[in-house]
């Protein structure tokens, strides 16, 4: 039996790449879930996966036959999902199973039977070996049921299958997962509540699978928030390796005191050389990992200044109901006087199964129901203080002063580790969002939006 993954892209890619000036981008990392989902596949099957971002979108001429057709993505490839599936069913019939974040965030807002309707096939909880060979038994059997899920307590340990794609096709191809869930339950977001760290034997065969790379990535969802599995499982074993690595975490985390050092020296110790963190709002206490601004600036000290990290931070422009246009180019302004040597803004996506979305819809307060606008870059939800035009002005401003030639030698310090990926990586960023603005502006986004739920 053969399965074949597909790891879609948006449908609108390719005429936002023909703006970009390249028929494809080259993603940052390998589609960690869909590799994961191929170690959970029957060890009698066969697998294979067909990423689009990097190899181009599926057409009838060139799908291959296979037994079961996987899709898994985000909200913003949900589109292309979709269009994936009456594909593949109009040639081969009831071959589809979908899964993923999205899948599993419409199911939380009821909306199991559109998804049924279009896949034939669903999974609306986190994969386990044992629902996914019930569901490809099934489907090959044509008795499929429709609709699949794990047991709350039901969970398996996987190992990704990086050997089915190629890390020349990737900037980072080296991506690890020592634990998943957060339970910081932050409004905006969908990850899984429930924390579930990797043992010791499996991390070891997973550090073991990484191919070559300037530094690897620790993919958890909050890094470091059990102490023991942190201090005598994880950290001894990326010691051990003598490579480079960075990961995601939070500002509380870090400065978090185990046994003596706080968690970032630890992390230092074994060879950690940057973090991403969600600052979201610096200004304001938006949730359980929000801290006062001396904080903020004290773990920036302690990482960069002491200990020699790079920090990436992450920043919603619009979070916070207090927040006005001069207060959002403060939290930019303030970005880039810390010398953050990466930083992301986005406006707040009202992403299915979120409780930021629950409230939306309660208050009748969604402006854009189009899926691929959900990527932290378009207006989706009402704002008091800010319009859908001026957050769009808003974040177009704080990149163009981001990634201006003068803010990007100001943040960077010559010397530091990893000086020349850090440069390479600003100038990207610097280079899509001058060609990204070219089209992505607020008459794009009323054309493209929409205002109800069933489409433009």
């Amino acid at each position: 039996m053969k399965i074949l993954l597909v790891v879609p892209q948006r449908l609108a890619a390719p005429s936002i790449n023909r703006w970009l000036g390249r028929k494809f981008a080259k993603p940052w990392m390998p589609p960690m879930a869909a590799l994961e989902v191929a170690a959970m596949v029957p060890p009698d099957w066969e697998v294979s996966i067909h990423d689009e971002l990097v190899r181009g979108p599926l057409t009838k001429e060139t799908l291959p036959e296979a037994d079961v057709y996987g899709l898994t993505g985000l909200t913003t490839s949900r589109l292309r999902q979709e269009k994936l599936a009456r594909m593949i069913r109009g040639l081969y019939g009831d071959r589809v199973i979908a899964g993923g974040r999205d899948v599993m965030g419409r199911a939380m807002d009821g909306e199991i039977a559109e998804m049924v309707r279009a896949f034939g096939t669903i999974v609306t909880t986190h994969l386990t070996r044992r629902v996914f060979a019930q569901a490809l038994g099934d489907i090959v059997a044509g008795r499929s049921r429709g609709v699949y899920a794990a047991g709350k307590d039901e969970w398996n340990e996987v190992i990704p299958r990086l050997d089915l794609v190629r890390a020349g096709d990737y900037f980072l191809p080296a991506t690890i997962r020592s634990s998943s869930g957060c339970g910081n339950n932050c409004e905006w977001c969908s990850v899984d509540r429930r924390w579930r760290p990797k043992g010791k034997a499996a991390l070891e065969q997973e550090l073991a699978s990484l191919p070559p790379s300037l530094l690897f990535i620790d993919c958890a969802d909050s890094f470091g928030v059990n102490d023991s599995h942190t201090l005598d499982v994880v950290l001894p074993l990326y010691r051990n390796t003598g490579r480079r690595w960075m990961t995601e975490t939070s500002a509380k985390n870090l400065l978090r005191v185990i046994r003596g050092k706080m968690l970032a020296q630890w992390m230092a110790d074994a060879g950690c050389v940057g973090v991403y963190i969600g600052f979201e709002n610096p200004f304001q206490l938006l949730g359980v990992k929000s801290m006062a601004l001396a904080e903020y600036e004290r773990v920036i000290k302690l990482l960069v200044r002491d200990l020699g990290m790079f920090v990436i931070g992450s920043f919603i422009l619009d979070s916070g109901e207090q927040t006005t246009e001069a207060s959002g180019k403060r939290t930019v302004e303030w970005a880039i006087e810390q010398r953050l040597e990466g930083i992301q803004y986005s406006l707040t996506a009202a992403l299915p199964g979120t409780q930021a979305r629950q409230k939306a819809i309660v208050a009748d307060a969604v402006v854009d129901y189009n899926p691929e606008h959900y990527d932290g870059a378009w207006p989706t939800v009402v704002h008091p203080n800010l319009s859908p035009e001026e957050r769009l002005r808003l974040l177009s401003w704080a990149y163009d002063q981001t990634y201006s030639l003068s803010s990007i030698v100001h943040r960077l310090s010559l010397g530091r580790k990893l000086w020349l990926g850090l440069l390479a990586g600003n100038l990207g960023v610097r280079f899509s969002h001058r060609s990204w603005k070219r089209f992505a502006n607020y008459d794009y986004w009323l054309e493209t939006r929409w205002e109800n739920p069933g489409g433009p």
